[in-house]
């Protein structure tokens, strides 16, 4: 009877070690499919990576703080970091609406050199990083554009494009034509000269080019000499000229009006030479020919005809214009020089 119970016991605890153990296999089981439900779930949701653009863009830098018309002008921005799923982007620079240029990133930055527009006032230069996603963003698109816009003011310049006072390094980014020569005619400072394009020239697209020389004392710029040889055919030509000359001087950007002062000096054969003013306005056409004649023969010349800048806001600059035959170069032909020479009001 004992070793009956025993048994009975014995069976009893075996099937309950069975029931347990099948209890825990069940279990198991269970935490087996919801956690591969679970898995499957967040699967689902993040089979697609969300694509993302950098946050924002930085502030563009020029190089520099005052802007002259026709200026050569560097500019530098932060190239954006950051970003999720981006294939590839391109960046470019646009002033003013104009036509944008790409350029390639060195050193986390992207760096344009551009010239400033010739038209004084306000103007904008845009830096834009185009971004394309290998999958769409939050928003559903597959592209996005970050730009940013540095406005600036542009003033007209002293000379050409130059101020006054500027050094020689920065002239030379404005005019790197320039090359240092010798001063042989009495300037006492650093003479650089180029051959470039004549700035008083009719013909705007296509203009000769003519020597100019910039002059600078203790290394600042103070004058600028153009001088431009002409030779006609007809006497008449010759003061045509100086009248095409004095006309895009008087009707220039920096409005210099009629000349403060215009005399002319008549050289009679072996006699002293006498200057007397030039009333422009009462000539007559006889009077042009025989001026252009004397041009040409060298018994005439135009002394200092003073141009005053009168702009508002500028009145920095004076031109002075002389014009008279030049030594006979052996050819017979009559080579008058046109010489303009710019400088700091007095």
């Amino acid at each position: 009877m004992e070793n009956r119970k025993d048994h009975e016991m014995t069976g009893a605890l075996r099937g309950g070690r069975w029931r347990i153990g099948a209890l825990r296999g069940a279990t198991f089981s269970g935490l087996l499919l919801c956690m591969a439900a679970l898995l499957a779930g967040c699967s689902e949701k993040n089979i697609t990576p969300i694509a993302s653009a950098p946050d924002n863009m930085g502030s563009i830098t020029l190089g520099k703080t005052r802007i002259g018309a026709g200026q050569t002008i560097g500019a530098t921005c932060d190239i954006p970091t950051g970003g999720a799923e981006i294939d590839r982007v391109t960046y470019s620079w646009v002033l003013d609406q104009g036509i944008p240029a790409e350029v390639t990133p060195k050193d986390g930055k992207s760096a344009v050199t551009f010239t400033a527009p010739t038209s004084a006032g306000e103007h904008s230069v845009t830096f834009s990083a185009a971004y394309l996603f290998l999958t769409p963003d939050k928003d559903g698109q597959i592209s996005k554009t970050l730009t940013t816009t540095k406005t600036f003011t542009v003033v007209p310049c002293d000379v050409r494009t130059s101020f006054w006072g500027d050094d020689v390094a920065e002239t030379l980014v404005q005019v790197p034509a320039l090359q240092k020569v010798q001063d042989d005619d009495g300037y006492n400072g650093e003479i650089y000269e180029a051959e470039l394009p004549d700035q008083l020239s009719l013909n705007h697209i296509n203009p000769d080019n003519i020597p100019v020389r910039y002059i600078f004392s203790s290394g600042k710029l103070v004058k600028v000499i153009e001088r431009n040889d002409k030779t006609f055919d007809t006497p008449r030509a010759y003061f045509s000229n100086y009248e095409i000359i004095r006309s895009c001087i008087v009707k220039s950007v920096y409005k210099y009006g009629d000349p403060v002062s215009e005399n002319v000096t008549r050289i009679p054969e072996g006699s002293t030479p006498v200057t007397e003013p030039l009333n422009y306005s009462a000539l007559t056409t006889e009077d042009k020919v025989q001026l252009g004649s004397g041009l040409a023969a060298g018994t005439v010349r135009f002394d200092n005809v003073l141009f005053r800048n009168a702009s508002a806001g500028s009145g920095k600059t004076e031109i002075s214009v002389s014009v008279y035959r030049l030594a006979d170069d052996g050819t017979g032909a009559a080579k008058v020089n046109y010489l303009r020479a710019y400088y700091p009001a007095q």
